[in-house]
């Protein structure tokens, strides 16, 4: 069953998305398992982040196998934590 994800990245500015998602190759992740994602600066500061996974089970091993990658980046790091 799909799963959708939205996650407010507060301390993200588009560049900073940017070399994120170069980092943890999001264009190089297999599309089938992640079906859609969307960034977008919010009023204020920070970005929405909203994806939409085929499964639980595709979104954990992104979590744990790709975004570790752009932990590491400061303004990610509230982003590990989600489940």
């Amino acid at each position: 069953m799909a799963i959708a994800m939205l996650n407010e990245v507060s301390q993200s500015t588009p560049d900073i998305h940017d070399q994120v998602k170069a980092k943890m190759d999001i264009e190089g992740y297999p599309r089938a398992a992640m079906v859609f994602h969307s960034a977008a600066p919010m009023e204020g500061g920070g970005m929405p982040i909203f994806a939409v996974w085929e499964s639980r089970e595709d979104w954990e091993r992104f979590r744990e196998m790709q975004l570790p990658a752009g932990v590491s980046i400061g303004s990610l790091a509230a982003f590990a934590s989600v489940g």
